[in-house]
């Protein structure tokens, strides 16, 4: 496939005519490569008509160039009196005329660089002219390209130039000239394709003979028409060309044809040598080839260049992931390809896991070009850690202790429950150790050991010991039974007697142990007091007649026993009368 770019053949030149004296009227046209035309043409019957486009100093009629056209592209014309005619045209990238007239006469091959350059002037005087049989000549210097033509027409008229009508550039036929060919004669007729020259340093002019029946140069129409065709630029790009991403390449050469010397640019840009590989991305790349002539006009093509990319990416190594608890899947490293670029991964697995085992995780990777790879990536979640044992304190009691079952902490389960196969409640007096296991349910498990002291410390609780009193004797019974924070028997003893028959106060230090090696002591008061009189007996009357004698009497005593009574009186009255 190749892509061509060129414009529109176009065209410029000139059309007038004027007669001995310089009076008529000229045109210029010129038709862009983009076909849009403006004719400019003057007034007839003016004295030096001249026309331009695009407008110059010198010209009485001036227009622009129309839409399109190359700015180097121009057609000017000037008539004078005396035959002088003074005109140019140059038509640039496709730019140049409408003469229908002469176009319809001669078929003009359009040609790069079409420039046509023309002066004239009539030898004679109007003497010169008489004195020679009202015979002249018309010198003509002329150089043009291809593409060119150059038409030189004469007549004899003896009317007036503001009966000529000017020609109509919407018809074929000239209706000057058909004016003339009816009301005038025709004297001479020279048509004259490019490449031409005549005059100049090295060529003879063109000397185009004349003779009028009238005496009067005045009635010389002198007729002239040009067309000058360019040729558009044109430039023809290769084919498109298709290569590996691996391999270096060259742009191919375009063709091309235009005025004068071409310069040929390329975007992206043309390199010295070969484009080394990977130069262009995977794909396809346009590449406009610019061909621009030396006024600066310029046409442009396209073809491309596809990197072609059949090799799956290298899928990177892809390591095992580990964790205890969960594994977050990190995006896979970066892999290469053959053709660069950025390779993307892609899977449709989870990228966390959280649940004990073995997974994989299946990878995609994809160079962007319609090339993919696989891989897979093994992901272990393994708890292997054993639950951290708490460090445990000794559990004490004084009558017994009860263990609160403990936890430890685990990395992956959280917190750990302790079992054992020991009692928890322990209401025995002694020393015991509890051993406890913790498993986190993964296999892995550690142990403590707790050590549980039931001992009582606290000594029993004495009773209150009432103070014993007896008036003889005070026989010490058992004290009230002692209590004790751990419940149990209370073993009271003394080393002190338990009977009292002395008068007197005594005391009774009595120790009260538990049992589990704690004692207490308390006193008990022992009071032996005889506080009761003896009972005295009721004495009969003591009767003599001359004396009586007083028997002494005894009193019984619930301690001392009989008691001999004692007075201070006598025992013996001999004396009549009461006594007491």
């Amino acid at each position: 496939m190749f892509a061509i770019s060129q414009n529109q053949f176009a065209f410029a030149g000139w059309t007038g005519l004027i007669n001995g004296l310089g009076v008529g009227w000229a045109s210029v046209n010129v038709r862009s490569s983009t076909l849009q035309t403006n004719r400019v043409t003057t007034i007839n019957n003016l004295t030096g008509p001249s026309a331009a486009m695009a407008p110059a100093t010198g010209y009485k009629t001036n227009a622009p160039l129309p839409g399109g056209a190359s700015a180097t592209t121009y057609s000017r014309i000037k008539g004078l009196a005396g035959g002088v005619w003074q005109a140019t045209s140059q038509a640039a990238v496709g730019d140049g005329t409408d003469n229908a007239e002469l176009q319809n006469r001669v078929n003009i091959t359009p040609a790069d660089c079409a420039n046509l350059t023309f002066d004239s002037f009539i030898n004679q005087s109007q003497t010169q002219f008489n004195a020679n049989g009202n015979s002249g000549s018309i010198t003509v210097n002329a150089k043009a390209t291809a593409g060119t033509a150059l038409w030189l027409r004469g007549f004899e008229f003896t009317g007036s130039m503001a009966d000529v009508p000017i020609d109509d550039p919407a018809t074929v036929q000239n209706e000057s000239i058909e004016y003339l060919k009816v009301n005038g004669v025709l004297k001479f007729e020279t048509l004259v394709l490019g490449p031409f020259e005549f005059g100049g340093s090295n060529n003879c002019p063109l000397i185009v003979p004349f003779t009028l029946t009238s005496s009067n140069l005045e009635h010389l129409v002198f007729a002239s028409d040009a067309a000058v065709l360019s040729l558009p630029l044109v430039i023809i790009c290769p084919p498109s060309i298709v290569v590996g991403c691996n391999e270096s390449f060259s742009y191919p050469p375009v063709q091309y044809a235009g005025c004068g010397d071409i310069t040929i640019t390329y975007s992206p840009p043309k390199l010295t040598g070969t484009f080394p590989a990977g130069s262009f991305p995977v794909g396809v790349t346009p590449v406009t080839a610019t061909a621009t002539d030396r006024d600066g006009n310029s046409a442009s093509c396209t073809f491309t260049v596809t990197v072609t990319d059949s090799t799956p990416p290298v899928v990177p190594l892809l390591a095992t992931l580990t964790g205890e608890s969960s594994v977050t899947v990190p995006q896979p490293p970066p892999t290469t390809d053959n053709c660069g670029g950025i390779v993307t991964a892609s899977t449709v697995d989870p990228l966390v896991y959280t649940t004990q085992g073995t997974f994989t995780v299946r990878w995609k990777f994809d160079d962007g070009h319609g090339n993919t790879n696989t891989a897979n990536q093994t992901v272990i979640v393994d708890d292997v850690t054993a639950p951290v044992a708490p460090t445990l304190a000794t559990v004490t009691g004084q009558c017994s202790a009860t263990v609160t079952v403990p936890t430890a902490s685990d990395a992956v389960a959280g917190t750990i429950i302790g079992t054992t196969s020991a009692p928890l409640t322990y209401n025995n007096q002694g020393t015991f150790t509890v051993n406890w296991t913790f498993n986190d349910g993964h296999g892995n498990s550690s142990t403590a050991s707790q050590t549980v002291i039931v001992k009582d410390t606290t000594p029993p609780v004495v009773p209150v010991l009432p103070v014993l009193t007896g008036e003889s004797s005070v026989t010490v019974p058992q004290p009230p039974a002692a209590t004790d924070n751990c419940g149990g028997s209370v073993n009271a003893t003394t080393t002190d007697p338990l009977i009292y028959t002395n008068q007197g106060t005594f005391t009774v230090r009595w120790k009260f142990d538990d049992g589990h090696g704690n004692t207490n002591t308390a006193n008990q008061t022992v009071i032996v007091d005889d506080v009761t009189a003896p009972v005295a007996p009721t004495l009969a009357t003591v009767t003599g007649q001359c004396s009586a004698t007083v028997t002494v009497p005894t009193a019984s005593d619930a301690v001392a026993g009989t008691i001999i009574g004692t007075t201070s009186n006598p025992l013996t009255y001999n004396s009549q009368g009461t006594f007491t």
